[in-house]
């Protein structure tokens, strides 16, 4: 099971998690109005402590083309999160970067993935991967709140692998993957006590949970 921990912005606290345990990928937040945000001053710093073989994903909500590509330079990203409104074209003008393309349903309903991924196709951009979170108005992930597990769990075979996110927690994580049987898991702020500040006695839970479930 793909284990991803992402908004880290403290490199201390990013060192003292690693000690503890090591997911399959970080994510760091390039969108300025979130709490996770991290500048590209840090994200390089951070980058510089994360292990061989861990994958390092940059998030963006709606940033242009040219910072997207510029910031995978600088900081040595192994995959891009598209966290925001991005069209299939834009996704498409990546080029080789793997993406993460990421859905947040306002119904339970899968037909608006099937729909997007059907023009993704048609663009020959078909994400690395799928991540689907909970939708909160006007906000883009990280509000802990749980996504639609029930209507993932028929997850197409000849779709991209599945990322559950949303609401993630050491306590339920075990349950959602039962449940819904995704490629991975991604938790942001179930392994924080303050919002915006990782936890890692939370992060080692969740991985824990996650590697050693039942």
């Amino acid at each position: 099971m793909w284990v991803k921990i992402c908004g880290w912005n403290n490199q201390r606290v990013l060192e003292a998690a690693l000690v503890a345990g090591t997911p399959d990928a970080i994510g760091l937040n390039f969108y300025p109005p979130s709490v996770r945000y991290v500048s590209i001053e840090t994200a390089q710093a951070m980058r510089e402590c994360v292990p061989a073989g861990v994958a390092v994903v940059g998030v963006f909500v709606n940033s242009s083309r040219g910072q997207i590509l510029q910031t995978v330079k600088q900081v040595g990203l192994t995959h891009v999160q598209l966290h925001g409104d991005e069209t299939p074209e834009f996704v498409a003008s990546l080029g080789s970067v793997p993406v993460i393309r990421v859905y947040r349903p306002k119904v339970a309903d899968i037909g608006p993935i099937a729909a997007d991924l059907e023009t993704l196709r048609h663009w020959g951009a078909t994400p690395w991967a799928c991540l689907v979170d909970a939708y909160h108005a006007g906000e883009y992930g990280g509000t802990g709140a749980v996504a639609p597990w029930a209507m993932l769990t028929n997850w197409p075979t000849d779709w991209p692998p599945l990322i559950l996110a949303g609401g993630l927690t050491p306590t339920n994580v075990t349950s959602a993957i039962q449940q819904v049987k995704p490629f991975g898991v991604d938790a942001a702020s179930g392994c924080e006590r303050i919002k915006g500040e990782k936890d890692p006695a939370l992060v080692r839970a969740f991985i824990e949970a996650v590697r050693t479930r039942r």
